[in-house]
């Protein structure tokens, strides 16, 4: 009887290697804010509550003056307060030729039943919209959520195609992800509420200086609010690296075995 005992030993230390590179090169996290509090505050000039490689802070941008982002203790997520207005923060050298995944959950509401927010976007800024300018597409580059679920991507705040898919929900949590390739340019693996086959766009001339700031803003409607939570950004490995990583383990696996 063959013994399944002698197989798993190379197996395993093939699987562990495998996994301990995979780990390592899954994800570098930049900006991880869960906006998680003990006391209410205001968002301009504070860091993010876990991760904040560059060493930077939120700043605010485009909505009205007196309509200030900000995180209530009894919420824990951000309140952008305003239409038009933009959270954002920093990169530092992070953005350079590298393949950045953002993250975040977004929820649309208006102030009252009959008053729903326009939109929302998520993405990045070539520089932060002077505040009250009412522009929050203004140096933009990313996705904008409609909630008539037209999905639009920006490049520096022009229009570069839209998608449709289904109405956006009020006053619920959702989801959206996608990621950015600063080195060869291109959008990917865009990720609505779980959905990854509906949004697609077939280029993005993205650049690392589109990338100076990552950020969040609401965008259109009357009087309607936007609120963000488990804010990520994050360096992710080019799909041809982690391939070379599995050859180069299957070759050494192999090599073992002569």
């Amino acid at each position: 009887m063959l013994s399944l005992r002698g197989l798993w030993r190379p197996l395993a230390v093939v699987g562990v290697s495998v996994g301990m590179a995979a780990g390592v090169a899954d994800a570098t996290v930049i900006i991880h804010d869960t906006f998680d509090t003990d006391v209410s505050y205001m968002l301009a000039g504070s860091t993010p509550t876990e991760v904040n490689l560059p060493g930077g802070t939120w700043v605010k941008g485009a909505g009205y003056s007196w309509a200030t982002p900000n995180v209530d203790q009894a919420q824990d997520y951000l309140n952008l307060r305003e239409n038009h207005t933009v959270a954002a923060i920093p990169l530092g050298d992070y953005g350079k030729n590298a393949r950045l995944k953002i993250q975040a959950d977004l929820q649309m509401t208006g102030m009252s039943g009959d008053i729903e927010t326009g939109g929302m976007l998520l993405g990045f800024y070539s520089a932060v919209p002077a505040e009250d300018n009412k522009t929050p597409k203004e140096n933009f580059t990313g996705l904008r959520i409609f909630r008539d679920g037209t999905i639009t991507l920006y490049h520096r705040g022009t229009s570069l195609g839209e998608v449709t898919g289904s109405p956006v929900g009020q006053s619920v949590w959702h989801s959206l992800s996608f990621e950015v390739d600063t080195a060869n340019g291109g959008i990917y693996n865009i990720n609505w509420d779980g959905d990854t086959t509906t949004y697609s766009f077939a280029s993005l001339p993205i650049t690392s200086e589109d990338v100076a700031y990552a950020g969040v803003a609401t965008d259109g409607g009357i009087n309607g609010r936007g609120f963000a939570d488990n804010f990520i950004v994050s360096i992710v490995p080019e799909p041809a690296g982690l391939a070379a990583i599995g050859l180069g383990m299957c070759a050494l696996w192999r090599r073992r075995r002569v």
